[in-house]
């Protein structure tokens, strides 16, 4: 509109003063639009979704602005037409100053920005922006504070995220493409939570279990057992010992050291009964504490 206002005081004609605004700043105002477009277009590139969504709203703002100054802009100045002035009057106070500045000293105008470009491309490539909002507040909330307390654990940190899952095989697909991705740190599910080996280990436990189930469910009194009573508690492990190893998730180890014991207290109870006795007291000693 300067422009117009200028050629308007010059020419005194509406029509002109358009065709002399148009020629003497169009170009420069598509130069302008497209410098603008291509910095703004540069922000999109980068990883942040915001700034490359800001970057590409306002690159096209720039040649929608472009329009309206082609468009818009004249026809508001005919509908709402500007009175000239004198041309003098015009060209009096600050106008007249700088321009006048600018007329006689353009090639330091044009050595100082380009000294000042320069500077600030060495300042911009040092420069690092900060991704993170939580940044911008202040560190010694009471908020920021819980906040650090939180982010001490990976599991309820800022960056953790839940997904829910219909089942748990499905669970396990989404966590082993999280843990693909570089960006992760792991995944975990409830298939994490449960141990490894588990069928050794429940061999084990049946193994251990066999010689510990009577220190912790049998009643033992401290007088020594009458004569015959350790026949009868042989045979009654005996029986036990069928049944233990009648059950179909025992391993064959087990098995066979379950066998192994239960034929030698079939010995045992068959044999003489003193030396029966004597070996019977032992085998007491040996499996049942405090004996």
């Amino acid at each position: 509109s300067l422009r117009y206002r200028e050629e308007l005081n010059r020419h005194r004609n509406h029509a002109a003063a358009l065709a002399g605004a148009a020629e003497g700043v169009g170009g420069a105002l598509v130069l302008s639009a497209v410098a603008a477009a291509i910095g703004f277009f540069a922000f999109l590139p980068t990883s942040y979704v915001g700034l490359a969504e800001l970057g590409l709203i306002s690159g096209f703002g720039m040649f929608i602005a472009l329009f309206a100054n082609l468009t818009l802009m004249p026809a508001l100045l005919t509908l709402l037409p500007i009175k000239p002035q004198a041309f003098d009057d015009v060209q009096t106070g600050l106008f007249k100053t700088v321009g006048s500045f600018l007329s006689r000293r353009h090639r330091l105008v044009v050595i100082v920005a380009v000294v000042i470009g320069l500077g600030a491309g060495v300042i911009a490539s040092r420069a690092r922006f900060d991704f993170d909002p939580l940044n911008l507040k202040d560190p010694n909330s009471e908020s920021m504070e819980v906040l650090r307390d939180i982010s001490d654990s990976p599991r309820t940190g800022p960056y953790a995220i839940t997904v829910l899952a219909p089942d748990l095989g499905k669970a396990d697909d989404i966590a082993a493409q999280a843990r693909a991705l570089s960006s992760v740190e792991g995944a975990a599910t409830f298939s994490d939570f449960v141990p490894t080996n588990q069928e050794e280990k429940l061999d084990i436990i049946l193994s251990t279990a066999l010689f510990l189930e009577p220190a912790f469910t049998g009643k033992f009194s401290t007088v020594a057992a009458v004569r015959g009573e350790r026949r009868r508690a042989a045979a009654n492990l005996g029986r036990k010992l069928v049944a233990f190893e009648s059950r179909k998730d025992l391993s064959l180890a087990n098995r066979a050291a379950a066998h192994e014991l239960r034929s030698a207290l079939e010995v045992l109870t068959a044999s003489n009964e003193r030396n029966s006795e004597t070996q019977l007291t032992e085998l007491e000693r040996r499996l049942l504490p405090g004996k």
